[in-house]
């Protein structure tokens, strides 16, 4: 269990990786509620947590660790909304060193609180 935001130590993870495996995680961090993971091999993972995206509000995130590219994964889910239809968190802009997430409904402008984000990659 636990939350999709806990923070892995460096130490535990490195324990649930197989004695044969190459990559190790060599640097852990957080910032609050968001928190990084940097592998030996480049890979670079990243959690945050947004209080609350609307309509109206399309805010940017810095990221606390750049990344090497634009290709990255971003995943958002949100936590609680005050309309569960026809909602739609999404990605219109990206950069090495920073993303804006995005909020559409539908029919009308409503308010998502509790934007979990995960973004993997090099």
């Amino acid at each position: 269990g636990g939350s999709v935001n806990a923070l892995a130590t460096e130490s535990y993870v490195n324990s649930k990786v197989s004695s044969g495996g190459s990559a190790r995680v060599i640097s852990t961090g957080r910032s609050g509620l968001n928190w990084y993971r940097v592998w030996s091999d480049g890979f670079k993972e990243q959690g945050y947590y947004l209080s609350s995206v609307s309509c109206n509000y399309w805010p940017t995130v810095y990221l606390l660790k750049p990344m090497s590219t634009t290709t990255y994964t971003l995943l958002a889910n949100y936590s609680n909304s005050d309309d569960n239809d026809f909602n739609e968190l999404f990605f219109p802009g990206r950069s090495t060193t920073a993303f804006t997430i995005g909020f559409k409904h539908a029919y009308r402008n409503v308010n998502a609180y509790g934007v979990y984000i995960y973004v993997a990659g090099y």
